[in-house]
């Protein structure tokens, strides 16, 4: 069964892409979308009238028709296609992608799909609406290696959660949802109170080279954008029934772990759950250098939205040191089987990477910078990416085929 889901999926990624070779490209109409994209780059592809997500229907369609008789499957299907309506996605008009080179180690790709904000009105637009996830920037640490924001209504997650449950789930379904809640609720936690709470997370690590603990790393730490100080009261008060010891005098958790303290704290909007007590904050009170000063983020935004509902940053220090650091300690058989090295290179990680996601009066987009050629290109270039993604899932079912004698394989309640 394993080895037949593996080849359906090769298949269906060629299929994929030579639909996308035989798409007609729709550039001289100029759609909405081709406002957000470089006309000029080595990569361009505009489809106009939502064919492509109609298309995307279709195939769905053809790939779950057997699979819906199934009552298990047959619930989430339903979920699947209440999300897909709920939000729109049949009435999303062009999209367009491109990428461009700016020079021999900037890359730019820009992705837009048009769909005005009159009709994001479902679940997904609401959960990750607004603005404010580029604030993390500010907070976070000038040698940070790897990071990533958005903004998020956990109040509108829960309650998409709600109206699923109650609409999709059996009795049984609902009576454990809603005893869930009853059980929090006894024991002091008011869940829904404190969802409400949330507005956005991020995480960062930092690779100061001055203190690294092991190579990549010298401190992580983890933000929650909140409304208030709801959710974090919650939390020192469960602490003192329970850890009484972790919790200061200024309401501040203390947990010690064998590679130093573990702090959570709250700083205005922000619940903060750090590595690095101090460093944490003596950023958020602007003391010292953050991301804003980090070289590969100075350059690599240059061009990029000034807000944005998400970003994701990589550090060109990954390539650099924390790669090679890495890669001895692969398993044998996989480093003899392939040079990981030169994989790395050819797929383009490494090179430090910029990405925002942004909406707008038209729809949603996204730039993203690198100085990676190859994943510019991956990203960048619909048809590449698509050729790609089979070559390399041809490589992974390759490897993934020297062990299967080491896996059972069912197939109608036997194994084969």
């Amino acid at each position: 069964m394993m080895s037949k889901l593996k080849k359906m999926f090769v298949a269906l990624i060629a299929v994929a892409t030579l639909a996308t070779l035989a798409t007609p490209q729709l550039a001289a109409q100029q759609p909405v979308a081709a406002k957000y994209v470089d006309q000029d780059g080595f990569a361009l592809s505009i489809n106009n009238g939502g064919y492509l997500v109609r298309w995307l229907e279709d195939l769905y369609n053809a790939g779950t028709e057997k699979l819906v008789a199934e009552p298990t499957f047959k619930i989430v299907d339903n979920i699947i296609r209440e999300f897909w309506t709920e939000n729109n996605f049949a009435q999303i008009g062009s999209t367009a992608v491109s990428g461009k080179e700016i020079s021999p180690d900037f890359y730019s790709v820009k992705q837009f799909v048009e769909l005005p904000a009159a009709k994001r009105t479902g679940a997904l637009w609401k959960i990750s609406q607004g603005s404010q996830a580029l604030s993390y920037i500010g907070v976070m640490p000038k040698h940070t290696i790897a990071a990533a924001a958005f903004d998020f209504n956990a109040a509108e997650l829960l309650a998409m959660v709600d109206r699923y449950v109650n609409k999709f789930g059996n009795q049984e379904v609902k009576d454990s949802y809603q005893q869930l809640f009853a059980e929090c609720l006894q024991n002091g936690v008011d869940v829904r109170t404190l969802v409400n709470s949330v507005q956005g997370a991020a995480f960062c690590i930092e690779a100061d080279p001055a203190r690294q603990i092991v190579p990549g790393f010298s401190s992580c730490t983890l933000y929650l954008a909140v409304k208030d100080q709801t959710l974090m009261n919650a939390i020192v008060k469960m602490m003192k029934e329970k850890n009484p010891e972790i919790v200061t005098v200024n309401n501040e958790l203390m947990i010690p772990t064998p590679v130093g303290m573990f702090a959570v704290f709250q700083r205005g909007n922000y619940i903060v759950a750090t590595t690095d007590f101090a460093g944490a904050k003596n950023l958020l009170a602007g003391k010292s250098p953050s991301l804003k000063q980090n070289p590969d983020y100075i350059k690599y935004a240059a061009g990029t939205p000034d807000k944005g509902n998400a970003f994701i940053f990589v550090s060109s220090e990954l390539g650099k040191t924390v790669i090679p650091a890495y890669l001895p300690l692969l398993p044998a058989d996989l480093i003899q089987t392939l040079d990981v090295q030169k994989l790395c290179d050819a797929v383009g990680l490494g090179p430090a990477l910029y990405s925002v996601s942004y909406t707008n009066q038209d729809g949603a987009g996204s730039v993203c910078n690198t100085g990676s050629k190859g994943l510019a290109i991956l990203t960048g270039d619909p048809v590449m990416g698509a050729m790609a993604n089979v070559i390399l899932s041809q490589l992974l079912n390759t490897m993934m085929n020297r062990h299967d004698a080491e896996i059972p394989d069912f197939e109608g309640g036997e194994i084969e």
